[in-house]
């Protein structure tokens, strides 16, 4: 390198010269680095707000889906077949479909 070289400069000068360049290469390096930290988190920060959409999308369904539901019964029976309803919706709901025994 041009530093090492000497070319006939005094030997504060190549130090200087040296030191600088060392310094200009951490900053380079520390920039880098801070630069690929920043993309680490925008790609968790982009992941997050996916995962937010789709619960929010989600929860949407989900109130619409309450929203059409019947009103509360007035007797025993239609409670309990209701009950039974939202229970088969649960599982649903929550990846047990078919499983009765493990939800």
């Amino acid at each position: 390198m041009l530093i090492s070289a000497g070319l006939g400069f005094d030997s504060a000068m190549v130090k200087q010269m040296s030191d600088t360049d060392k310094q200009w290469n951490d900053v380079s390096d520390a920039a880098a680095n801070q630069e690929a930290e920043l993309e680490k988190a925008l790609q968790q920060a982009e992941e997050m707000q996916e995962a937010l959409r789709q619960a929010d999308q989600a929860i949407s369904e989900t109130e619409d889906k309450i929203k059409q539901l019947p009103p509360i019964g007035a007797d025993v029976d239609t409670i309990n077949q209701q009950l039974d309803d939202i229970k088969v919706r649960k599982r649903y709901s929550h990846g047990c479909r078919g499983q009765k025994a493990q939800c």
